[in-house]
Order: structure tokens, then C-alpha cells, then sequence
């Protein structure tokens, strides 16, 4: 072998070498530059509220959120939850979180304490996310964050139980192209909300979203809920349900609007005898509409109004069904994460076949505060 023989092949094991331990120092570099790790996450809001006024069978009037008498008042706690959200790797992350809040009690009268959320995220694709676990179904995120005030009040489809906030299950999530205009989310679960599975029948969920400009959004939502054939006499009847909505709202630093509705076709609602008298408004078809805006007068201070209408029965001869529900208030942010807010909300109801009902009126000082 002549000597720049020798040499030339002396040159290349090097190169190769140097290019080897580039890649592996840069390899490691980028290794590095991800650390996991974690952070807690927690909200909290109540209420100080005094019903100045409400009809005298209040308590027997079904399919209303505002349900005390008159001159009741009371602190309380809506919501407490802590969590702890981890990063493995940059491709994988969790999230656990408990919550108890005064609308769950135990025998002895105490709040209750339950699984929120508990499920593994996989970055699988380039913007695209799997999911497992017990998780959020999505079906009103987007409203939610537009609303921007759930420690006043939730939004409807979530305050009208049309759908669940959370269900145990699969679902893929993401953006369709890099810029992100436009999103979605596909969901299969058991349909048991924050407890286990009941029966062999699941429900299917999905999210369309499309945002026109980067502070506004405009989704479709749908699902599907498969359930149990029941029987009258020995005529056999489907259970199954279909919620569809649309959400269209704008975002800005100063202010937000939104408009959301929805409609629930429950397949037995239009032919089951005496589909007027089930109480069970799991089988009646209903459809509900909200409005709503917020202004920020500056930093600190803000006002924040919304209307919903829900009409639980919405067949023809159906009667006192309906529901109005009125929201009006002041915001005060001393920090971002801390909230105070006067509001007042008020609930009307449509008349029975026999009498009219009182409206509920409650003024409260709502308050929160949050970790994440």
C-alpha cells in the first residue's frame, strides 16, 4: 500500500470519526436540553350566596339548577381540585388530579373526594396526541375558555348535563395542518363520567374546530350514546342518543363574546307513551342555546352578562319545560390567578298546566383561585 494510500484512508477514519461524535455530542446535547419534570395544578371557587327570592314548591320543581328556598344562605365550595401534571420525555406526559366540591357527599354529610382525571398522553405524531385514561371529553373546552368565568357558572351543555366533562377511554387529538386553524378530537369511552364501566355499550365523541383568525373559533361537536334496549309492555324500544352542538366565539384581551347551542335527540322521546310525565330527562329530546359577553374595563376590573334558554321536552304538547337562566356581574383580578366577583343570577321557569312559577333570584360574591 503506497503511503498516501495509507494516508487518504488515515483521513477518512478520522472524518468519519469526528462525524460520528458530532452527531452522538449533538445526539446528547438535545438529550440534555429535555429534563422532566412536573408541576402541581389546582383551582379552587365558591360562593357566598342568599336566595332573595324563589317559588314555595322550589324544591319539587325538577330540572333546576337554582334549588332553595327562600331566604337560605350559605358559604360554599363549588370546587377544590389538585393535580400533578408530568413530563416524561418530550413525547410522553401524565396527568393526575382529585376534586371535591359540595354537590357530593358521604353518608356522614362531608364532601367527597373522587378520581378527576387520570390518563397518559402520547405525542405520537407531529401534532397530533393519543390519550388514555380517565380524561376531559372536550365537548365544550373551547366555550369554556372563550367564557372565561367557569367559577361563576359552567357552560350549558355542561351546567344542562347534555354531555360528560370527563369519561374514561381512547381518543386522538390534534392539529390538521402546522398552523393549527383548524383542530379536532375523536373520542371513544365508557360513558361513565368519574366511575367504572356499567354495561357492554360505549359512547363516541367528536370535535371539529376551525379558527377564521387566532382569536376566534368555531367548532361542531357530536356524539353518539349507545345504551340498552328497554321494554314497555312487550314492545321493545332504543335508548340511544345523539347530542350534536355549535360553539362560535371571539377572544381578545379586552373583551369576549360567544354564542353556543345544542340539541339532544333521544330516540325513545317521540315514542314512548306518556313521554310527557318521565322525569327522567335522559330520555326526553331537549335543545338549549347560550349567549354570552365579557369587557375588561381595565387590568383589574371587568363586567360579564349571559342569557341561556333550555327546553328539556321540546315536544309540542309538553308544558313547563323550559328554563331561562340569567347571569350578570362585576370582575375584580387583584393577581391574574385570583378572582372576585359580585353576580347576580336569576332562573325562570315555564308555567305548569296550573299555576305560574316564581323566578329564583340569588345575588352571591363568587371567588377563586388557581395553580397551574
Amino acid at each position: 500500500m503506497e503511503f498516501n494510500d495509507y494516508k487518504m484512508i488515515k483521513h477518512k477514519l478520522f472524518l468519519l470519526v469526528f462525524c460520528f461524535a458530532a452527531i452522538h455530542g449533538l445526539a446528547q446535547e438535545n438529550k440534555d436540553e429535555f429534563k422532566p419534570s412536573g408541576k402541581v395544578v389546582s383551582q379552587v371557587f365558591g360562593d357566598y350566596y342568599f336566595v332573595a327570592h324563589a317559588d314555595t314548591g322550589i324544591l319539587n320543581i325538577s330540572n333546576s339548577v337554582l334549588k332553595k328556598q327562600k331566604e337560605f344562605n350559605a358559604f360554599t365550595l363549588r370546587r377544590a381540585n389538585l393535580g400533578y401534571d408530568y413530563n416524561f420525555t418530550q413525547k410522553f406526559s401524565a396527568l393526575i388530579r382529585i376534586e371535591a366540591d359540595e354537590s357530593a357527599a358521604t353518608n356522614e354529610g362531608k364532601n367527597l373526594v373522587f378520581l378527576k382525571d387520570a390518563r397518559l398522553k402520547w405525542n405520537a405524531f407531529k401534532n397530533h396526541d393519543v390519550l388514555i385514561g380517565l380524561q376531559s371529553t372536550f365537548s365544550f373546552e373551547v366555550s369554556e375558555q372563550v367564557w372565561g368565568h367557569r367559577h361563576i357558572e359552567k357552560t350549558i351543555m355542561d351546567l344542562r348535563k347534555a354531555v360528560c366533562t370527563r369519561d374514561f377511554g381512547i381518543s386522538l387529538r390534534g392539529k390538521v395542518f402546522d398552523k393549527g386553524k383548524v383542530y379536532y378530537n375523536v373520542m371513544v369511552a365508557n360513558n361513565s363520567f368519574v366511575g367504572p364501566e356499567t354495561d357492554k355499550y360505549k359512547r363516541g365523541y367528536l370535535n371539529i374546530g376551525y379558527k377564521p383568525t387566532d382569536s376566534s373559533d368555531v367548532v361542531a361537536y357530536a356524539d353518539y350514546n349507545r345504551k340498552m334496549k328497554t321494554f314497555v309492555g312487550s314492545k321493545e324500544y332504543l335508548k340511544d342518543e345523539i347530542v350534536a352542538g355549535l360553539f362560535a366565539g371571539v377572544k381578545k384581551s379586552l373583551f369576549a363574546a360567544g354564542c353556543e347551542s345544542y340539541y339532544k335527540y333521544a330516540m325513545n322521546g317521540d315514542i314512548y307513551p306518556n313521554a310527557d310525565n318521565i322525569n327522567d330527562t335522559a330520555g326526553l329530546s331537549s335543545v338549549g342555546v347560550s349567549v354570552f359577553g365579557s369587557l375588561r374595563i381595565n387590568k383589574i376590573f371587568g363586567v360579564v352578562a349571559r342569557y341561556d334558554f333550555v327546553d328539556y321536552n321540546i315536544r309540542q304538547n309538553a308544558v313547563w319545560d323550559y328554563r331561562h337562566y340569567i347571569i350578570a356581574g362585576l370582575t375584580w383580578n387583584p393577581v391574574k390567578e385570583i378572582s372576585i366577583s359580585p353576580n347576580l343570577i336569576v332562573e325562570m321557569y315555564e308555567k305548569t298546566a296550573t299555576r305560574k312559577i316564581d323566578p329564583s333570584v340569588w345575588p352571591r360574591l363568587t371567588f377563586s383561585w388557581m395553580l397551574k
